[in-house]
């Protein structure tokens, strides 16, 4: 079995983790120190909080204490790298061993998701924008149309009457054919 979970840590392409009770990394999968840019030695036995981004510390706390003292599972996202908004975004899952002395962590990598999310949202929005202008096009089309209908109506019938009121009066042929036309 310890080699089963050997040969699953070291192929996950998922980050793997586990700590110590106090954040420190006991062990690191091959995808974390990718994560992070260094080798295995460089990140045995340091802090976890060393990798995160300032504003995500508390995340990481809170995750932490309500695994040790619950030994509920946790999930959280924080942000690994570089300041707010421009490191990698990780989505965490962790949870303590039955004694509480250790803290088994998963990490997916999910900067693509966000950015493609940002994207179909951005998307969304301009659709909306493109709908509601299509939607005063029409209107405004319809309007238009109506109104153009009104105004050609009402000097074609008076041309009409006057041009039957020509036909029935017009004494020559030629004014009985200019009224016919």
């Amino acid at each position: 079995v310890d080699d089963e979970r050997k040969q699953l840590f070291r192929l996950s392409q998922d980050c793997m983790l586990m700590l110590n009770s106090q954040g420190l990394i006991t062990q690191a999968n091959s995808a974390f120190h990718a994560l992070v840019g260094l080798e295995k030695g460089e990140v045995n036995r340091r802090d976890l909080r060393e990798f995160l981004a300032p504003e995500d510390l508390r995340l990481f706390e809170d995750a932490m204490k309500g695994a040790v003292a619950n030994g509920e599972e946790q999930h959280f996202t924080t942000s690994i790298g570089q300041a707010e908004g421009q490191g990698t975004a990780v989505h965490w899952a962790m949870i303590a061993n039955e004694n509480r002395s250790r803290l088994f962590l998963t990490g997916r990598d999910i900067t693509e998701t966000n950015v493609a999310r940002a994207k179909l949202e951005e998307a969304l929005e301009r659709s909306q924008e493109l709908a509601i202008q299509a939607q005063a096009a029409n209107k405004a089309q319809t309007e238009f149309l109506q109104n153009m209908s009104h105004e050609l109506r009402t000097p074609m019938n008076g041309l009409l009457g006057t041009a039957q009121i020509l036909a029935g009066t017009a004494s020559t042929a030629k004014q009985k054919e200019l009224a016919r036309i």
